[in-house]
């Protein structure tokens, strides 16, 4: 280890020759010795060493996960969590997480990287979202690292159905039970549709409709004359 550090012979002044590294070798411990040239007499003493932390390491994020998802249609929903290191030490090595401010999706625990939405986000209008995440050191000099993350919308069933055609128009011939009248169909924006038909006024004593094909087929006879 004495190749680190120089002494002068004559004053006793000791001094560094080669770059010290707090996070290879945090202490030195030197043994000193005097030695009177006359009666060559001799003396030591130990010296130990503390190295010092200079702020010379960026954070370093050590969660592997960059890719969440999270339900639409909720506020302050977990989306999940970032962590990060650093291998200085004291207030160098406190970690602080931020996003960019003009972000309004999401916000981030300065202390625990924890992310939650800010406000409700809409599958149908934007299916992922991008979110820079800075760890920054509490250094005099802040030193940051940023990532990328991948938020997913989960899309949730709330979209209203709609029937492209508001008006159907069909000719049913008489005495023909089970007739196929006409068969409707609505959409929703939804990624996973769940449309049920129903008749929801008019005669059921003679139509019915399919709920999961909106097939409208006579359900007893009509008769022309009556």
């Amino acid at each position: 280890q004495d190749q680190h550090f120089f002494m002068d012979i004559n004053t006793g002044q000791i001094s560094t020759q080669a770059l010290l590294d707090r996070e290879t070798t945090p202490f030195y411990s030197l043994v000193l010795g005097a030695t009177d040239p006359q009666s060559q007499k001799t003396a030591s003493t130990t010296l130990s060493l503390t190295v010092t932390d200079v702020n010379d390491h960026n954070p370093v994020f050590i969660s592997t996960e960059t890719r969440f998802s999270v339900r639409e249609n909720l506020v302050n929903e977990y989306v999940g969590e970032v962590r990060a290191t650093d291998e200085d030490e004291g207030i160098n090595a406190q970690i602080t997480y931020s996003v960019p401010p003009d972000n309004r999706f999401f916000s981030i625990g300065a202390s625990n990287g924890q992310i939650r939405t800010l406000e409700a986000l809409d599958y149908e209008t934007a299916r992922v979202h991008s979110l820079l995440v800075t760890a920054s050191d509490g250094g005099l000099s802040s030193r940051q690292t940023v990532v990328t993350l991948t938020v997913v919308v989960e899309d949730q069933e709330d979209m209203t159905p709609v029937f492209p055609n508001q008006l159907y128009e069909a000719s049913v011939p008489e005495n023909e039970e089970g007739f196929l009248v006409a068969q409707v169909q609505a959409i929703d924006e939804d990624e996973q549709q769940s449309i049920t038909y129903t008749i929801v006024r008019g005669d059921t004593g003679r139509f019915r409709i399919d709920e999961v094909t909106g097939r409208i087929t006579v359900r007893n006879p009509l008769d022309y004359e009556r």
